[in-house]
């Protein structure tokens, strides 16, 4: 009888913990995978956004290096005024 009661009273607490200890595992992994995805996503969010003002930057020197370019082109310097800019 006391052999019984001893698997009865094993069976009962791997019944009662391993539900459990498989919630708390997948939760912890649920988490850990969420936090991951969400750093990710900041750190895209992030560089996106450089990238943006690093174009918007470079396009606004192109455009003011087309627009004196252009205007040192309807200039009347001399050959050698014109190199010297450059």
């Amino acid at each position: 009888m006391k052999r019984i009661s001893t698997k009865l009273i094993a069976l009962l607490l791997v019944a009662a913990f391993l539900p459990l200890t498989l919630f708390g595992i997948l939760s912890i992994w649920t988490a850990r995978t969420a936090a991951f995805r969400e750093v990710n996503q900041g750190h895209l969010a992030v560089a996106q956004r450089a990238a943006d003002q690093i174009q918007s930057y470079v396009a606004d020197r192109v455009a003011i290096l087309q627009a004196l370019a252009q205007h040192l082109g309807q200039t009347d310097l001399q050959p050698w005024q014109k190199e010297r800019v450059r």
